[in-house]
């Protein structure tokens, strides 16, 4: 279109809290980009390229509260004389004028989190006359809000973030981390039966216990992702796309991790793909990280080789984690593979 840069795996895992540094603003839409889901009879909200979308079709952007974003709006054709189009914003309905061209931006920004919450959503959506939607297709401004890993682990605060990313809405939050929806669009919703943050969650937490920390590299990349979790948090929030990029990732590699847990590395494949979305992620991150987290990535990528392709299977994964250059001790080879067939 998320998290520690030496060890994806590493840095899911890892209970500690972060902190989301102020961002300038961003601009996810630009005129001239390729019209995405009509939102209405004529009107439609330009989608990017990156824009990460819900499954329900709609533009979701995680970022912090306060921060200023573009939306361009398109209409199909411009009658004689111009045409209006309502939008409205939390409900309050407003004009956009179409006088020379068919395309024009509206600035709005995400919106601030009350005391207590853990996000905020901000709805924008095209509609009709009465102010009624003309179509499913919305956009949703998401705010984080730093408590979120006040005394959390940084892969709560993610899949917390991540089911609002994806759904628009909270699922029931995040309950082993004490983090509840705390937003009114999402009481009483359920989550879907094929995601369970909560296992996802276990199986990171197993592979920290019984794997990374079993092995003096394992544990310093542990205390790597405690030495940069400031820096990913604040990442994440810096650019819209990263939390809906880091879903992909989530996706593919935490089932890696639980290959490893449960002794089936060597059964388990690393394809191409799933590479490919480790580095776009990587790559995201080094765009708006600190000056830390891009030295960081960097010596990731040329320590464990990330660039040279992917490993077999997981357990060949695990081996480049274990006896990377990077790590303060590399464990032989054949002794890594030895404890995860």
């Amino acid at each position: 279109m998320i998290p520690s840069p030496r060890n994806f795996l590493a840095a899911l895992a890892l209970c500690l809290p972060a902190l989301a540094a102020a961002r300038p603003p961003v601009n996810p839409a630009q005129p001239g980009s390729s019209p995405g889901h009509a939102a209405g009879p004529g009107a439609h909200f330009v989608v990017e390229e990156d824009m990460p979308l819900s499954i329900h079709g709609d533009i979701n952007l995680a970022m912090e509260p306060g921060t200023t974003v573009v939306l361009t709006v398109e209409i199909d054709a411009l009658p004689p004389g111009g045409t209006t189009v309502l939008y409205a914003v939390d409900g309050l309905v407003q004009s956009l004028e179409f006088t020379n061209q068919t395309q024009e931006t509206i600035t709005v920004t995400s919106p601030a989190i009350d005391g207590g919450a853990n996000h905020a959503v901000r709805n924008i959506a095209i509609v009709g006359p009465q102010g009624q939607k003309t179509s499913s297709e919305d956009v949703g401004l998401m705010s984080f809000s730093n408590s979120l890993t006040g005394g959390n682990c940084l892969a709560c605060a993610f899949a917390y973030m991540y089911q609002i990313a994806g759904y628009g809405y909270c699922v029931g939050g995040v309950p082993s981390c004490g983090l509840a929806c705390g937003w009114k669009g999402g009481q009483g919703e359920a989550a879907p039966a094929n995601r369970s943050a909560e296992d996802d969650l276990d199986i990171l937490r197993n592979y920290r216990d019984n794997v990374l920390l079993n092995s003096p590299v394992g544990e310093y990349y542990v205390q790597l992702h405690q030495d940069l979790q400031d820096d990913i948090f604040a990442a994440l929030l810096a650019d819209p796309t990263l939390v809906a990029r880091g879903r992909a990732v989530w996706d593919s590699w935490v089932p890696v991790a639980g290959a490893l847990v449960d002794g089936q590395g060597e059964q388990t494949d690393i394809t191409q793909g799933m590479m490919d979305d480790l580095l776009s992620l990587m790559d995201g991150l080094a765009e708006v990280g600190t000056p830390h987290l891009v030295g960081a990535l960097a010596d990731l990528r040329e320590g464990m080789g990330l660039d040279d392709g992917p490993p077999a299977s997981a357990i060949e994964f695990q081996v480049r984690v274990e006896t990377s250059s990077t790590g303060t001790v590399a464990a032989p080879w054949a002794g890594v593979k030895a404890m995860y067939r």
